[in-house]
């Protein structure tokens, strides 16, 4: 937009509006309709973009919309997805159904598209159904793990939640399993979630993006292992890349005996080892905290001089990605 330059009859001086002056006998600008169409439509473009009613008597929506668009902007600017303030997830007994709640959080269109700041975000889920709310398709698994996603409606800022069967496959960041309710353009990855024999969300409580579940126990024997690996594929899900628990070494003979056992990944990284001598019915109980490189699977050595010793590998928290 720019001075009506174009126009003769505009009467412009030196490229701007000017008055008439009756003392000096020179006429005023004329204003084209034109150019004032045109600069009313600019005005109503950016209210428009804003989102906001354009009101007649209110001379101060232009000022509204720009601080409002600035503070938009200033909302998506720099987002990854799926950052969580103050998130909380909690399911005290098994249910089809659980609030998931948090202060903020962030949403994408694609990891590399638009983003979005969710406040005040307070959603429950459902299993037993199907679109905005509950299962993105089909039946929650059994035995298995749905992945949760924060899903975004840009247009009309409706906010909801979306599960998905991520039994067997690392869930993304932003969904993309296709079946994404209708109006709804942006999602983040908020939780993965263990089901029972049931479908039932099982027991448990998150905070950020670390899941605390009852200790499970994910392994016992008394045989000699030498980096061996361990499915944990019944305790946390693909997406975990980190566990915690405790290691439990046991002694069932009388003789003072040596006991080693060592947790690793399948390449080495992230060792935790319990090492003592125990004698006749002692025992050693000890925490760990370890990564999870290849998904859903640890390595573990045992070692000891016992005929008859006990190894004990205890789960009580996962964090996902």
């Amino acid at each position: 937009m720019d001075y009506p330059n174009s126009v003769p009859s505009a009467g412009l001086v030196n490229g701007k509006f000017v008055d008439e002056d009756p003392l000096a006998g020179t006429p005023g600008s004329l204003i084209p309709a034109s150019w004032g169409n045109g600069v009313t439509e600019e005005i109503l473009g950016v209210i428009g973009a804003a989102n906001l009613p354009a009101t007649e008597g209110n001379n101060k929506q232009l000022l509204e919309a720009i601080k409002k668009l600035l503070d938009d902007a200033s909302k998506r600017s720099g987002i990854l997805s799926g950052l969580l303030l103050n998130a909380s997830f909690s399911i005290p007994v098994a249910s089809l159904t659980g609030t998931f709640k948090a202060d903020e959080l962030s949403v994408k269109s694609t990891l590399t598209g638009m983003g979005y700041r969710l406040q005040n975000f307070s959603k429950v889920i459902n299993l037993a159904i199907t679109g905005a709310g509950g299962m993105d398709a089909g039946t929650a698994p059994v035995n298995g793990y749905v992945a949760l996603y924060a899903i975004y409606n840009s247009v009309t800022g409706e906010q909801n939640i979306l599960a998905v069967n991520s039994t067997s496959t690392i869930a993304p960041g932003v969904y993309g399993g296709g079946k994404m309710p209708n109006g709804y353009d942006a999602s983040a990855l908020i939780s993965v979630w263990s089901t029972d024999a049931t479908g039932k969300l099982k027991v448990g409580a998150q905070r950020g993006r670390k899941v605390f579940i009852p200790l499970f126990q994910a392994f016992r024997g008394t045989v000699l292992l030498n980096a061996s690996p361990l499915s944990i594929a019944g305790v946390v899900p693909p997406n975990a890349f980190e566990i915690n628990g405790e290691m439990i070494l046991l002694n069932s003979t009388n003789v003072l005996s040596f006991f080693n056992m060592v947790l690793s990944t399948n390449s080495g990284l992230g060792q935790q080892i319990a090492s003592i001598k125990l004698d006749s019915g002692g025992s050693l109980g000890s925490n760990y905290s370890m990564p999870v490189v290849a998904p859903q699977t640890i390595n573990i050595t045992c070692q000891s001089d016992c005929a008859a010793p006990v190894f004990e590998v205890y789960i009580g928290s996962y964090s996902f990605s």
